[in-house]
């Protein structure tokens, strides 16, 4: 896979980049400066938002969706799993990703990929960019590396892939569902190929240095819930349960489990379609 320092790619119609910052410890966050996000909408509305943008991956003109349904009483919108674009129904954590692939690993028409999710609009429009991508998801019952109707399975923490079988793996908010969260990026890794990317979207509190649990599965294989349950949407049926919640230490724990490099990779544009304070994507290099 050709890599390189990240350069502007698609900019915004005043030539600004969405790439406000990176850092790979907790000292040099702290040391960033971020751009200030006026927010337009901090009253409830009543319907829908569509406003125009431009798409950052391909820089075409697009309209965005803020859904009504991601607006949270005495927070606002949710802004990083809104914008959907119009085109590509790829909200803005997803979109920022794969700029990101697009820009700074530069997949070839030759590599692997590997998706942490296969029955997804995302995952449609990744086979239709790269020949060679597979995905999975987690089903339970079903044993891993198989197929049940035409899905596989398998699981973060045991995947049947041999060792350095990608050039790029892509998860979107799947490892903070994942009881072992450590011994899954282990095996991220481990599939790897050596100089292979890992990009990743998981909820991350930046401002708290370190991660902690909110559930685990005991010795016995039971279930215990360190704080108040926490679900996420899940595409294949009921919610899923949040057994981490992630501080900005995750981005050093990373390079303690096969990967020589990590950082995050903090992104914002209006125009663009990435909107709050800028948000996190984490990026690991085996």
């Amino acid at each position: 896979m050709a890599t390189s320092n990240l350069k502007p790619g698609v900019l915004d119609s005043e030539q600004r980049s969405p790439w406000v910052g990176r850092a790979r410890t907790f000292e040099e966050y702290r040391a960033l400066e971020f751009p200030i996000f006026e927010d337009p909408f901090r009253v409830e509305p009543d319907s829908d938002i569509h406003v125009p943008g431009i798409n950052g991956i391909d820089g075409q003109p697009t309209e965005y969706r803020i859904g009504k349904e991601l607006w949270l009483p005495g927070r606002g919108f949710l802004y990083r799993e809104a914008l959907s674009c119009k085109r590509t129904r790829l909200n803005a954590r997803m979109r920022a990703a794969l700029q990101f692939v697009e820009e700074e690993t530069k997949p070839q028409i030759t590599d692997s990929v590997y998706a942490t999710e296969m029955v997804t609009p995302l995952f449609e429009f990744l086979r239709g960019r790269y020949p060679l991508v597979q995905g999975s998801e987690f089903l339970p019952g079903v044993p891993y590396g198989t197929f049940d109707n035409e899905i596989r399975c398998e699981d973060l923490q045991a995947l049947t892939f041999d060792d350095s079988s990608f050039d790029l793996v892509l998860s979107f908010d799947v490892l903070e569902h994942v009881p072992e969260y450590k011994i899954a990026i282990h095996e991220i890794a481990r599939v790897l190929k050596p100089g292979g990317y890992m990009v990743m979207t998981t909820p991350v509190l930046p401002d708290m240095e370190e991660s902690h649990a909110r559930a685990r599965i005991n010795g016995q294989g039971g279930l215990e819930h360190v704080y108040p349950a926490e679900y996420h949407g899940n595409p294949l049926g009921p919610r899923s349960l949040c057994f981490t919640t992630f501080g900005f230490g995750l981005v050093e724990e990373i390079r303690s489990f096969g990967f020589g490099d990590s950082f995050a990779q903090f992104y914002f544009n209006v125009e663009l379609g990435y909107w709050g304070g800028p948000q996190m994507l984490l990026v690991g290099v085996r």
